[in-house]
């Protein structure tokens, strides 16, 4: 059984002004990954401000700004662990057709941590004691890439939110959107095998050199411009209402029933929470707490998330 590649959302001629090679010629027996393009040209521009080039992208006339963020770290707790890596990649979309129209500039820095790194950080992202020292993000360069975007995306938005945030407390005020498992796209259900970049890329045809920030924000806008359908799944979800509904009271005995609708266990309040998108789910699941308990709807607490809240850690 041979593997077939997803359909591909850009046009024959973009792909081939980025050099983007087919399986056609090669017959049935044979199929052609291509790097992610311009991953290779991020990697060794390496620190500093980069612009892309992406012809063939057409505007539409009604853009706005977004940018694709990437951090690499000293450790998985923005609590005690900091930024050694920051990638921002800057481009517009066009909302009435849901699609990206442009790339502009990539923007790459690096952090001393003020200690070593612990072997393992080396180990995944190639990053070494010596890359980065005495090297600092200028805040102020970050602050002016990011002035006219609002909407920011990243392929795991809980856990580069709650670095960037705390390094960036000015950039709180913006709508972040999440390409990963959990996030704004339902992958699963589109029958993709799992949720990891590398792997989202794969079935597409493409593969890329990860665990650098610069060269992960370019592999995370490529899968939304080959899977178009899926970025306009993102905007979508984030214009949707989301709520956070809490099953106060829910008994003991329907916490696996609840845990199998995708209810969390808060330790700190005691209770089951689960998080829905759109109105319409947020009434199917108060429908169906009701059924499970007695009263289950009437003592639920709902609460609307505001926008600029949503992938916090």
């Amino acid at each position: 059984m041979t593997m077939e590649f997803r359909s591909n959302s850009l046009s024959p001629e973009v792909l081939k002004n980025l050099g983007i090679k087919s399986s056609m010629t090669l017959g049935e027996n044979f199929r052609v990954l291509n790097r992610v393009p311009n991953t290779e040209f991020l990697a060794s521009e390496g620190v500093g401000l980069s612009t892309l080039c992406f012809p063939g992208l057409s505007p539409v006339g009604d853009e706005k700004p977004f940018a694709v963020l990437d951090t690499e770290t000293t450790g998985f707790s923005a609590e005690n662990s900091s930024i050694i890596e920051l990638g921002i990649i800057k481009g517009s979309y066009s909302p009435s057709e849901k699609r990206i129209t442009s790339l502009s500039k990539s923007l790459c820095m690096l952090e001393d941590p003020g200690h070593s790194l612990p072997d393992i950080i080396t180990e995944v992202t190639g990053i070494t004691d010596t890359d980065l020292k005495d090297q600092s993000i200028d805040d102020s360069a970050v602050e002016s890439f990011l002035s006219d975007v609002e909407l920011i995306i990243a392929h795991n938005a809980r856990f580069d939110r709650g670095f960037f945030e705390k390094r960036f407390p000015s950039l709180k005020r913006k709508i972040w959107a999440c390409s990963s498992k959990g996030g704004d796209i339902n992958w699963k259900q589109s029958g993709f095998k799992s949720a990891a970049l590398d792997s989202l890329l794969l079935e597409f045809g493409y593969f890329f050199d990860g665990h650098r920030a610069s060269v992960d924000c370019m592999a995370t806008t490529w899968l939304l411009l080959v899977a178009q359908d899926k970025f306009a799944e993102l905007l979508e979800s984030v214009e949707q209402s989301r709520y956070r509904l809490k099953a106060i009271h829910a008994p003991f005995e329907v916490k696996d029933i609840l845990k199998g609708r995708g209810y969390k266990w808060d330790a700190d309040d005691r209770v089951w929470h689960t998080t829905l998108v759109g109105k319409d789910k947020l009434d199917e699941e108060l429908t169906a707490i009701d059924n499970l308990y007695p009263g289950g709807a009437q003592v639920a607490q709902v609460i609307e998330e505001s926008i600029y809240l949503r992938h916090c850690a």
